[in-house]
């Protein structure tokens, strides 16, 4: 409804005190966020790794000073297993000498949303440490635009995860630092993470660092920053750029008292990204494009680089546990009863801008999109606050080693939310009320059911959302497990209405999509392998054609899904296969029928285990299939009907080695390109990925 100046006087109070928290968390952040910057992601250029290293040590040298003044020094945590903290971790389940562990470091770590889901952070010697995209680390990779960092979707359908009102943009969300993903730390010892990874040019960086330590009287600290600057090659990559910076950093409370724990939580993440549409015409032969070459420029962009997207997302939260109710002093297993809050505040703007002048081959290219022959300009600003409350029940699992340290849970609540949406031609004020249930039920490592439910109320009234999760270990037979998942949810706010240059160029009346969706997979360890199969049925799905514009597709549609992993081991040899099998009854789903990817490589020791290293290669590759393309201007996926993504066998190699904490690997990525360069790898039409180059990246890790 549109803003009047009594409400707005009414929100406003209501989100005041909320954003002098955000503020004042912003100004305490600043110093280490541009230590950051400056050391580690500004011009980023000789010895960049001395550069990451030193930041890390000022950052840390920083909070040790903070934490030896006397009387601040917490020598007891990791010792107190009592089991009136909700949050306590027993003590046994930490190695104590990390190094005697291969594979462990005693350090563990949970969601604030999970607390009682102990994960250990173990180290994964060799495995997948080459794959630094994140696109490439799923089953079934995803796919992207081009350079590192940019624009990517997923091929593999999954149900979304809709709760409530949806801005529509997550063409970045794999790069970012989410504050339900941020990880809090249980250790004994200050840790630190450092890792770097340089692609064709000094200027296709990517840096990452954690840090996690604890101070006195139970306060914990954790930081976690992302850094990409991706400027690729001018030959192939014509005004296109990536800039993309995370950061999530964490202050944890654990009273004394045992019953308290709060989680202070600021995460800011921001994208920008120059948009050439793609490419008209790619590099005429096997020279132009490569990276490092220097004959003439042959790859003609669609759009020149005054075409500029930029995303920009700070969130505050206070999350917060009462327990009630626990364990006696006999530890008696009694049933835990805990109130939780949580407090959220998120400020996001979404730009994108193109100043080109009108030409009959612009006004072409955007259609219906094109209002303003002076140059093209969408602008969003949203700002909410969100209040969640629960009650719950549970019972600690009484095995001691059991990461899911839970037996049953029951937990009831709500969660309000209030959207300040700021569109240039009109402000507009979004209220979502949505009641939640869980329940849970674990029979050792065994059996496990988890369920979920949410009902929308206000705004988005009639979105529901119910879950089901079911887990059977049948032994040596294997393990068996199944979701079910049913749910109806509102169009997001660029499917239902879009303005650019102030002009609406749509503003649908779309009905609810509904979904039901049914997965299963059984697994048996001892042969390595892996089944997995699911069953989709959507009605009213919303997609956007070939011309930009989105449409509601009333017909259902059925997608059938098998996916098998097999590791095969000979000696020190590894065989490693992923194949899916995909199929839809409507083609305004672009998947292809099949994808599949083998990895052979040798893992071995040397020097008496102080030297560990594996040698390797990929071959990854999907049928050719009709896909998408990319619209900068509304930043969607939309069908494409004339360039199909060919069958292309992307070959890559690859050699990394571990020394103590000590990472290291190279790796030859697009091999292919070289044995035939007549051809292009594009997954989204008109997007060429990378050429043939080498990517090298190191990690390294502190514990002190």
């Amino acid at each position: 409804m549109p803003f009047g100046k009594w409400r707005t006087a009414s929100y406003t109070i209501y989100l005041r005190w909320v954003s002098l928290l955000f503020e004042t968390m912003k100004m305490i952040l600043r110093n280490t966020k541009e230590m950051l910057y400056k050391n580690c992601w500004m011009d980023i250029g000789i010895h960049p790794m001395i550069k990451c290293v030193i930041a890390s040590w000022l950052i840390i040298t920083h909070f040790s000073l903070l934490a030896q003044r006397p009387g601040q020094q917490n020598s007891n945590f990791g010792n107190n297993t009592t089991y009136n903290n909700p949050f306590a971790r027993d003590s046994s389940s930490q190695a104590e000498d990390y190094t005697e562990e291969r594979d462990t470091f005693g350090i563990f770590y949970f969601s604030v949303n999970t607390p009682n889901q102990l994960v250990p952070l173990s180290d994964t010697a060799l495995s997948n440490f080459h794959i630094v995209d994140p696109l490439r680390l799923p089953a079934v990779d995803a796919v992207g635009t081009g350079n590192f960092g940019a624009a990517n979707r997923s091929i593999w359908y999954e149900t979304p995860f809709r709760k409530g009102f949806d801005m529509g943009f997550h063409q970045f969300d794999a790069y970012y630092i989410l504050p339900e993903q941020m990880k809090y730390n249980v250790l004994k010892t200050p840790f630190t993470n450092i890792f770097y990874s340089q692609g064709a040019t000094q200027s296709d960086g990517y840096f990452k660092a954690h840090f996690a330590r604890n101070f006195a009287k139970g306060i914990r600290f954790t930081l976690d920053h992302k850094s990409i600057k991706q400027l690729g090659s001018t030959r192939q990559y014509p005004n296109q750029q990536v800039e993309n910076n995370a950061l999530g950093t964490g202050i944890w409370w654990d009273a004394p008292s045992g019953r308290y724990d709060g989680f202070l939580t600021y995460t800011s993440n921001n994208t920008r990204e120059q948009e050439n549409g793609g490419l008209t015409a790619f590099p005429n032969n096997s020279n132009d494009g490569a990276p490092g070459g220097n004959r003439a420029q042959t790859a003609i962009a669609l759009l020149n680089d005054s075409t500029m997207t930029r995303h920009a997302h700070q969130t505050l939260s206070y999350t917060q546990y009462l327990k009630l109710l626990g364990r006696d002093s006999t530890n008696n297993n009694l049933r835990d009863f805990t109130i939780f809050h949580k407090i959220q505040y998120q400020n996001s703007t979404f730009k994108h801008y193109d100043q080109q002048r009108g030409d009959t081959a612009l006004v072409s290219f955007y259609g219906d999109l094109y209002t303003d022959e002076r140059g093209l300009r969408y602008f969003t600003r949203v700002q909410s606050a969100t209040n969640e409350f629960s009650l719950s029940t549970y019972r600690k699992s009484e095995q001691v080693t059991d990461s899911n340290q839970e037996s049953d849970r029951v937990e009831i609540g709500f969660t309000h939310a209030i959207y300040l949406l700021d569109q240039e031609a009109k402000d507009t004020i979004i209220n979502n009320l949505l009641l939640i249930g869980k329940v849970n039920f674990r029979i050792k490592d065994k059996f496990d059911l988890k369920t979920y439910a949410h009902l929308s109320l206000l705004d988005n009234a009639g979105d529901f959302r119910v879950r089901g999760d079911i887990f059977f270990d049948i032994g040596k037979i294997g393990q068996l497990s199944a979701t079910f998942i049913n749910q109806a949810y509102s169009p997001t706010l660029t499917q239902h209405e879009f303005y650019i240059s102030k002009r609406n160029v749509w503003n649908n009346q779309f009905k609810k999509t509904i979904e039901t969706s049914l997965t299963g997979a059984y697994e048996l360890p001892s042969l390595q392998l892996s089944l997995r199969g699911g069953y989709h049925l959507i009605n009213n799905f919303i997609y956007f054609e070939a011309n930009g514009l989105p449409k509601q597709i009333e017909a259902p549609i059925n997608i059938v899904q098998l996916l098998a992993q097999h590791r095969l081991r000979i000696w020190k040899i590894y065989f490693e296969n992923t194949l899916a099998l995909q199929a839809t009854t409507q083609s305004v789903i672009r998947t292809p029928n099949w994808f599949s990817k083998h990895t052979l490589y040798v893992e071995a020791s040397l020097f008496k285990k102080a030297l560990d290293f594996q040698l390797g290669t990929t071959l990854k590759m999907n049928e050719t299939y009709l896909g998408y393309y990319y619209q900068p201007i509304t930043g969607q996926f939309q069908l494409e009907n004339d360039n199909s993504l060919l069958l292309y066998p992307l070959w890559d190699a690859y050699f990394t080695l571990k020394i103590k904490t000590v990472r290291f690997f190279l790796r030859a990525e697009n091999l292919t390109y070289l044995l035939n360069n007549d051809t292009y790898y594009s997954q989204i039409a008109t997007y060429p990925q990378p050429l043939f180059h080498l990517r090298f990246g190191l990690d390294w890790r502190f514990f002190n």
